[in-house]
């Protein structure tokens, strides 16, 4: 009887050993789902030089793990994974192996870049809506930065092509022309203000080679850029921008307007292409090079150019030429005198 009840206790003993490992084990896989079905993303940042304990006890005060001491033991069955410092995007939805595995892996925001386009010769308000549409930035929130005086301020300090001149108060867009056109990766954290820098800074390296010239022109680079940008419109080939640039000087040492119809329509917001009025054609702007009396160049550039288009101004083609028109195939024509260029376009008519 004795050794029936012995037998009877083990048993038991068994059973119960075998439920509580049951449970444990149920207990383990459950503490590692997710919290909830919340899908929200948060950013959980992993400071540099963390400890394991430090960051699985952040995970839990912020909700995004059930249980930090299993969390613990899941890294001690897996010690190939390593916490690697960074901001990561995470949701209560996800389970702590997923999250151990994003942190592990260093999938961090700051790895996370977006590969966006900045086109040569489109306009800043062109620009923006790109930062608008492509890194989520409001349109609002770019116009203020590019316009914040103290900003701009700080930027001059920072680069040597930039000058004073960008903060007049005539100027549509401070920063016109200045940010480089080109494709930039661009990290999802990044601010306008990275942004900003990240394309001046690719302006700074790409003008490098031609600072001794440029800083020994007879024009600041403000004025250089702002007839570069007004050729990188009017010429489609290096030849014509270069003879084009050359054109463009002979008038402003003859003392002669520029004429030209690009800054037409910036200086009344308009699309090239668009059906302009008489009055618009004459609007006495900061801009406009075909109104009545204005001489000089316009007060700051009208798109942003290429290091190609900055280059025709630095090292034009000479000619004795005045005058200029371009088919609608773009073919340009190029003339000496009024008399020859209204022919020439009588002619083509």
């Amino acid at each position: 009887m004795k050794n029936k009840k012995k037998h009877t206790l083990l048993i038991s003993l068994i059973i119960l050993i075998m439920a509580l490992i049951a449970f444990l084990i149920s207990f383990y896989f459950y503490s590692l789902t997710a919290v909830s079905k919340n899908n929200t993303k948060v950013n959980f940042i992993v400071e540099s030089g963390s400890g394991k304990k430090t960051i699985i006890k952040k995970l839990k005060d912020e909700k995004l793990i059930k249980n930090d001491f299993i969390a613990l033991i899941y890294l001690y069955l897996n010690n190939d994974k390593i916490l690697i410092s960074g901001t990561y995007e995470l949701s209560p939805s996800m389970s702590t192996p997923k999250i151990i595995d994003i942190i592990s892996r260093g999938e961090s925001l700051e790895t996370k870049e977006t590969n966006v386009t900045f086109i040569d010769g489109k306009r800043l308000t062109n620009y923006v809506n790109v930062m608008n549409q492509k890194l989520g930035f409001s349109e609002e929130e770019i116009y203020e930065r590019v316009s914040n005086k103290e900003f701009l301020s700080q930027l001059i300090d920072r680069y040597w092509f930039l000058t004073d001149q960008i903060l007049n108060d005539k100027i549509y867009y401070a920063l016109e022309g200045y940010l480089y056109p080109d494709t930039y990766s661009i990290s999802k954290t990044a601010t306008i203000d990275d942004v900003i820098i990240k394309m001046l800074d690719n302006m700074e390296k790409k003008l490098q080679p031609y600072k001794e010239v440029i800083n020994s022109s007879n024009y600041t680079f403000h004025e250089i850029l702002t007839l570069a940008s007004i050729v990188d419109l009017e010429g489609n080939t290096e030849k014509d921008r270069k003879l084009i640039a050359g054109v463009f000087l002979n008038r402003l040492n003859s003392n002669m307007n520029l004429g030209s119809d690009i800054t037409t329509y910036y200086g009344v917001k308009k699309n090239i292409g668009d059906v302009l009025t008489a009055s618009e054609f004459n609007n006495l702007n900061a801009y406009n090079t075909r109104a009545i009396n204005f001489k000089g160049l316009p007060v700051s550039p009208v798109c942003n150019p290429t290091i190609e288009s900055i280059l025709a101004v630095i090292k034009p083609t000479m000619s004795d030429y005045y005058y200029f028109y371009a088919e609608d195939t773009k073919t340009i024509h190029y003339a000496k005198t009024y008399e020859e260029h209204l022919n020439i376009i009588n002619s083509l008519k």
